[in-house]
């Protein structure tokens, strides 16, 4: 075979691989459709590189060090982490020196973390740069993944988390791991790309500081991104994209649940406040929804939906179809039979995603509520409440202290 044929079956080759890099994520959510979210997750994690560790691994306890491992408070692995995660801003102004940008290494911050939380440590701090280094390295489901983390090392290692808890009760450290975390998060998020035309991402930090340049706002000359840019970048992003960011936000925001259930549990009226993320999360959510829109399709239907964009049809102005009428005799309670079938079925639901999505947090909730359905309420109101005197004030207000006391 001649040297120029050789070439230019490599050049056929090039351009069909850019082709696909670019059209994949069509086919496989196309694929994917109407399948769980985690499925989805961890297709494109798999073809993407993959999460280092499993969150199953990551909370095994640790052998030989009563599962908690060590403190590595002043250890030479945090001062190494520490130095792997330090960067420059890209967005700064540099001025007259200009100098090379520090760049963290966020692969290796993820393997050394990963490895400190397997076999040497149950640290939330470990946790909690790991969790960035998720974010940097596979984005909003990332993001997932280390608040399932943080909530399941909160669940299963409290007594003996680090940093330890002083002086018997004081978790002011701990519950600074968390809040560090929460606030990090709102820079993370707006370091994610939201659109991405093969060319390169953008994220909702580039939007705000387009709308900012466009309102006459003198910023850093670093990179002069323009709506148009963004307008142009956001009509070449392929739908399966779109709909990918946005299922793993749904991901995050369910794993953000979770952790917040859990500080609540563990922390109560010190908790840190969720809020603020809780927004940021639903904004991008909102935003990521929105652009797809604009490209024509729906990424909240079980299929592709495409939204018309131009014009719309004249099937709106036909009556919507009769929609039969149900007498009071034709509502049937069917299936459960009991309370205490109900609660069954409550702990088959947990039973079946504990097997099928271990990183579900709904084999968690299903579980608890069957519990919960096995307490009486002024236990439960015990349980949920941990300020005495809101409990005193509830139990005053729904009766429910006198009801027990008359036995009732």
């Amino acid at each position: 075979m001649s040297y120029a044929l050789c070439l230019l079956l490599s050049e056929s080759f090039k351009r069909r691989l850019v082709w696909w890099k670019k059209h994949s994520d069509d086919y496989l959510a196309q694929f994917l459709t109407g399948r769980s979210v985690i499925t989805y997750n961890r297709i494109l994690h798999h073809r993407q590189g993959g999460l280092v560790s499993d969150l199953e691994i990551l909370l095994r306890a640790i052998n030989g060090l009563h599962g908690k491992g060590k403190d590595l408070t002043y250890s030479s692995e945090f001062d190494e982490i520490q130095k792997l995660r330090e960067f420059d801003d890209p967005t700064l102004e540099q001025g007259e020196w200009v100098a090379d940008l520090k760049v963290a290494n966020w692969p290796e911050v993820v393997k050394r973390c990963s490895k400190l939380l397997r076999e040497d440590s149950k640290d939330l701090r470990v946790a909690g740069w790991l969790t960035e280094g998720w974010v940097y390295t596979q984005g909003f489901s990332g993001l997932a993944q280390g608040y399932n983390l943080i909530a399941g090392l909160v669940e299963q290692y409290w007594d003996d988390l680090f940093p330890a808890i002083e002086d018997g009760d004081d978790v002011e450290q701990r519950v600074g791991c968390l809040a560090w975390v929460l606030k990090q998060s709102l820079r993370w998020v707006s370091s994610i790309p939201v659109v991405d035309d093969g060319v390169r991402p953008y994220t909702l930090s580039d939007y705000a500081v387009a709308h900012q340049r466009s309102g006459g706002a003198r910023l850093g000359d670093s990179e002069h991104v323009t709506l148009e840019q963004l307008e142009r970048a956001r009509a070449a992003t392929p739908v399966g994209f779109y709909r990918h960011q946005w299922l793993a936000v749904q991901e995050a925001v369910v794993a953000l649940s979770r952790l917040e259930h859990q500080a609540e549990v563990r922390l109560g009226d010190q908790a840190p406040r969720f809020a603020a993320i809780r927004e940021t999360l639903d904004s991008a959510c909102s935003s990521i929804q929105r652009f797809a829109k604009e490209a024509g399709v729906d990424v909240r239907g079980g299929e592709e939906s495409k939204v018309p964009v131009l014009e719309q049809h004249s099937s709106h102005l036909l009556p919507p179809p009769a929609v039969p009428s149900i007498t009071d005799a034709q509502v049937v309670v069917s299936g459960i039979a009991s309370r205490e079938e109900a609660l069954n079925r409550l702990r088959e639901v947990a039973n079946y995603f504990r097997q099928a999505e271990p990183h579900s947090p709904v084999a968690y909730m299903a579980n608890q509520a069957a519990e919960w359905g096995e307490m009486p309420l002024h236990e439960w109101l015990k349980v949920v409440l941990k300020d005495d005197a809101a409990l005193v004030r509830l139990e005053q207000v729904l009766g429910v202290a006198k009801a027990v006391e008359s036995g009732g």
